[in-house]
């Protein structure tokens, strides 16, 4: 559940942009902001918001605060499906025009400092070039961190194991600061 929910859209860029707060991972207290930018490699044909239940085509922000979205459950006894948002209700939509190319690229970024720290880890992290070109990118940067030991002999599938595991222990630590070094802590 989000207690606040916020977005923009600026069609001459391409780009839609806002934050929601979040919270309560594993039922702890904790609150934050979550950031994010996401640019588009084509032109919207239309965009809009929404809010609660209102559709709004034509508009470039939306906004919704929830007064008690944080709820804590006791695990025990795990609660059951949620029966409606307690959250914010807030978001936007865009729409392309894909007759003469059927796919959009979008490139997105997050921050838990601001939109404008987004926005830099997005041209820091993600340089503008096509989806294959990063697919391609990414493949040769595991391929070469993988690479680094070699296994032979045993099951195929021993094998397959051995690298999904070193995989997973290359997936962390995380990092939760920004390109420029900024942190929300």
């Amino acid at each position: 559940a989000n207690g606040d929910a916020v977005f923009a859209l600026d069609p001459a860029a391409r780009e839609v942009s806002g934050w929601v707060e979040s919270g309560q991972f594993c039922y702890h207290r904790n609150r934050y902001k979550v950031y994010f930018v996401a640019q588009f490699d084509r032109p919207f044909t239309a965009h809009g918001t929404w809010q609660k239940q209102d559709l709004v085509p034509g508009s470039t922000a939306a906004a919704d605060h929830a007064d008690n979205p944080f709820q804590l459950r006791p695990i025990s006894g795990f609660p059951g499906p949620p029966t409606g948002s307690s959250g914010a209700q807030a978001g936007a939509y865009v729409s392309f025009d894909t007759t003469s190319g059927r796919v959009v690229e979008v490139r997105v970024a997050i921050s838990y400092v601001s939109i404008e720290n987004a926005r830099a880890n997005l041209n820091a992290e993600s340089p503008p070039s096509s989806f294959r070109e990063l697919r391609r990118a990414a493949r040769d940067a595991w391929n070469d961190m993988l690479g680094r030991i070699e296994v032979s002999g045993g099951q195929r599938d021993d094998r397959r194991t051995f690298y999904t595991m070193l995989y997973h222990a290359l997936l962390g630590p995380t990092v939760a600061s920004d390109a420029s070094g900024d942190y929300m802590g």
